[in-house]
């Protein structure tokens, strides 16, 4: 399993309900669309947003990343939201899961 952690600012004057819409569209263009993708959730700190995105395996984040990079229609309202010079990506291999 793979965890992938976004942290990134939104641009100037993005209204927060506004954006948290483009993510829910964002979050469900993911599940229809990767194989491999498990869930993602959105997290707001004081002055960066995180996403935390977990897969299946690498070779399905690097799948998504190629179809990403040609700007698919369906989440540019989300990217257009987004602060890219911002943006950090960090990937964790999980080696232990505890749950409640």
């Amino acid at each position: 399993m793979i965890t992938e952690i976004i942290e990134f600012k939104l641009k100037e004057n993005i209204n927060e309900e506004n954006f948290l819409t483009e993510a829910k569209i964002f979050a469900e263009y993911f599940k229809a669309t990767f194989k491999g993708f498990v869930d993602m959730e959105f997290t707001k700190g004081e002055d960066k947003w995180v996403s935390i995105l977990h897969w299946d395996s690498m070779v399905d984040v690097l799948a998504c990343g190629e179809v990403l990079r040609t700007n698919p229609q369906e989440i540019a309202e989300y990217a257009a939201m987004t602060d890219r010079p911002s943006t950090k990506l960090t990937f964790l291999e999980q080696k232990l899961i505890e749950k409640k």
